[in-house]
């Protein structure tokens, strides 16, 4: 009886590490299918970074996430035949989701990054690399022109962003203050709580568009030169990232993430007027 209960034991403790072993492999190498089989991808995104992705306030729920990006989204949702569910994070938060494989993909204005390429699967380029630089208030504009006019300064920037990267590799003697979201830093910049907000050119100046106060300095970091952004997929996806790079390249030669993002800041604009 003793041998019997043994091997017992062991048989149901074997049964459950290869029941383990198989849902751990089935998590990545078969994400596609199973994204298929559920019939839903699950996105990650911060959705504070306009004209990419925002929210429109107006509307409810996951059709409130709009913005280039999430029109992009929706159409690779829609190219796989399966609902997109959206999850909104902070864009450390959302960064680490990718990573440990809790999300199918992260969409949102990323940019390519080397360490970023090591730690999840990034797609080709769906947009070309906007300059990097710092907004500050527009009464300030003519004293802050270049790197060592930001020596001694508070410079906020998104934590875990590129923009947190430049400033500590290429600001080395201003004091960096990191951020939840762009909103915030915004917030902060306006009410002299910094003197200065990483960002990038593109998303700056459209909040320039509805701040007057605000505007980007004429200084410029140097960028690497495979900038641009991407997707990001968990490691071992490949089957989801073969198919993603097909639909990106559909998307490439139709030219409809031009027509996406021109659709954003008309969008922008709208609510501006709104307001």
């Amino acid at each position: 009886m003793k041998k019997l209960i043994c091997m017992i034991l062991v048989l149901t403790f074997t049964s459950v590490i290869l029941a383990g072993c198989t849902q751990d492999s089935s998590d990545n190498a078969n994400r596609l299918e199973r994204i298929l089989y559920d019939g839903e991808i699950v996105m990650v995104t911060s959705p504070d970074f306009a004209p990419f992705i925002f929210m429109h306030p107006d509307k409810i729920g996951q059709e409130a996430i709009v913005g280039s990006d999430a029109a992009m989204a929706r159409f690779i949702a829609a190219e796989l035949g399966v609902d997109l569910v959206i999850r909104t994070m902070d864009f450390g938060t959302s960064l680490a989701a990718v990573q440990t494989g809790t999300v199918d993909m992260f969409i949102g204005g990323l940019s390519w990054r080397e360490d970023r390429e090591e730690a999840m699967m990034l797609s080709s380029r769906y947009m070309p690399p906007s300059y990097q630089g710092i907004m500050v208030l527009s009464e300030r504009a003519d004293e802050l022109r270049s790197a060592e006019n930001f020596d001694g300064l508070t410079i906020g920037a998104q934590n875990a962003s590129l923009q947190q990267d430049n400033v500590e590799l290429q600001l080395p003697n201003a004091n960096l203050q990191l951020v939840t979201t762009v909103s915030d830093g915004i917030m902060m910049l306006m009410t002299g709580s910094i003197d200065g907000l990483s960002m990038q050119g593109t998303v700056g100046e459209q909040y320039i568009r509805n701040y007057p106060q605000l505007t980007m300095s004429e200084f410029r970091f140097e960028q690497h030169p495979n900038l641009g952004q991407v997707i990001a997929m968990p490691h071992g996806s490949q089957e989801l990232f073969d198919r993603i790079e097909e639909i990106l390249e559909y998307i490439s030669e139709n030219g409809l993430y031009e027509i996406w993002f021109e659709e954003a800041n008309v969008l922008i604009d709208e609510l501006a007027l709104e307001d």
